[in-house]
């Protein structure tokens, strides 16, 4: 990671070098390869914006500052809508749709992605940016229209025009997203809802695209107070490796159980937390592999192996209950400092047991699969219950509409609709798949409901 940054910041610098170097007696008055060199540069900073973003990491300080003046100096020039062949002869750019393909990739909040999925999103973004103009701000905008505005002079993503003052309103560069509106409702809609892991490097998640959609028209708000915490908490991250803890197994990240201990791999602090859930930060001296879309087990430090069991399976009301142990799903994850890393953690909820799982559906008969079964309590809404495709961030549920039985299961491996067998503690049920709640990326969330069996048939 640290050779590939600073290779694309050498190859940064090399191209502003040239662009100075355009205003100089030597080079002067070479508009042409001014235009080339603004445009690799700002590619290069769009580069350096992926990359980053793969190990969750921020942008570097001042890099949308530098892009600011690399584009005024364009538009000094009359360069920005000049259309550039790229040096490997692959396609042709214009500095405008480089510099706005930068802007998105920093407001599209890549810390909420799975990491397989943002190389393709990147690319997404940069489709659209192909249909978004840059105009200088006027003084006032329809009020049903979302405009956008980057500040020349400002190291930070665009955001709403009217959050700058009066004076700034005067210098900004703005766009807004109505002509591309169509093109991102139609990719949500016909992206698949739910995909294989091995499949996430090639085909994007409907939830990855929403949530794209809601960070670009800044349809993100926090939904409760936050009380600061200071404590340490035991985590778990992994669906198999979770399976494992409530089986009283060792866990231990990546690797097999083999003993009836439990071993915590992982110890997080609590920085905060508020009624949907907590932000979680790592400083254990080396590098998490932790991931958006991941389930996560959260046990207080104090807690010992004898309270991680369950009770019998059962298909009435009565909870399988787990002592203090709660579920969430990882919604957000960024390294703040080398090897400090905090996420913020949604919960599901604090009342599930290890289950093995087999279709019974035709063409869906095989091996058991390690899943967790879980029960909502009326106290926990988790917005994964939300009937938004994709949205962590909707309205709460009331007490009447939380599912009764949920299962969480690895991805893509049920549809809705199927039958179930759940296996647990030597006794089994079956079970509808009602509907799916949510896909995570790491796992998939179902609604289930009992099913009758008719003793003729």
């Amino acid at each position: 990671y640290k050779l590939a940054d600073g290779l694309l910041r050498e190859l940064g610098y090399g191209w502003k070098i040239v662009v100075n170097d355009t205003y100089s007696s030597l080079l002067g008055g070479q508009s042409g390869l001014r235009a080339v060199a603004i445009l690799h540069a700002l590619r290069i900073m769009g580069k350096t914006v992926l990359h980053h973003s793969l190990v969750y990491s921020p942008l570097p300080p001042h890099l949308l500052a530098d892009a600011n003046k690399l584009y005024r100096l364009a538009e000094e020039s009359g360069l920005e809508q000049e259309m550039q062949t790229l040096f490997d002869g692959s396609e042709e750019w214009s500095i405008q749709q480089a510099y706005l393909h930068l802007q998105m990739q920093s407001l599209a909040a890549f810390q909420t992605q799975r990491r397989r999925q943002i190389p393709l999103l990147s690319n997404f973004l940069e489709t659209l940016a192909e249909h978004i103009e840059l105009d200088k701000a006027q003084t006032r905008y329809p009020q049903n229209e979302i405009w956008l505005g980057i500040h020349p002079e400002q190291d930070s993503p665009p955001q709403n025009w009217q959050q700058f003052s009066p004076a700034q309103r005067r210098s900004l560069r703005v766009f807004n997203l109505d002509n591309i509106q169509p093109q991102l409702m139609r990719a949500e809609k016909s992206a698949p809802e739910s995909l294989a892991r091995e499949m996430e490097t090639q085909v994007l998640r409907r939830k990855s695209i929403s949530r794209v959609f809601e960070q670009l028209q800044g349809d993100v708000s926090r939904r409760s107070q936050r009380m600061i915490c200071h404590h340490q908490i035991a985590a778990q991250p992994g669906i198999k490796e979770i399976h494992a803890l409530l089986a009283r197994k060792v866990v231990r990240r990546g690797k097999q159980a083999t003993t009836d201990s439990v071993d915590y791999a992982e110890s997080w602090r609590v920085i905060n937390s508020s009624q949907q859930g907590v932000c979680l930060q790592w400083d254990g001296g080396r590098a998490s592999d932790l991931q958006v879309g991941e389930l996560i087990a959260l046990l207080p430090s104090s807690e010992t192996t004898d309270s991680i069991h369950s009770s019998p399976l059962s298909t009435d009301n009565k909870a399988d209950k787990l002592s203090s142990i709660q579920i969430g799903a990882v919604v957000w994850v960024e390294y703040r400092c080398e090897n400090i890393l905090q996420c913020g953690v949604e919960i599901i909820s604090d009342e599930v047991a290890a289950v093995l799982v087999e279709g019974t559906t035709a063409n869906t008969e095989g091996s058991r699969l390690e899943c967790l079964l879980s029960i909502q309590t009326p106290s926990i809404a988790p917005s994964l219950t939300t009937k938004h495709s994709g949205d962590l961030s909707g309205a709460e549920e009331t007490k009447d509409s939380l599912p009764q039985r949920t299962l969480m299961a690895p991805p893509h491996t049920f549809q809705e609709s199927g039958s179930l067998r759940v296996h647990h503690r030597g006794k089994s049920s079956d079970w509808l798949v009602k509907s799916r709640l949510n896909c995570a990326g790491g796992f998939d969330f179902f609604e289930l409901a009992p099913r009758t069996i008719n003793p003729a048939g």
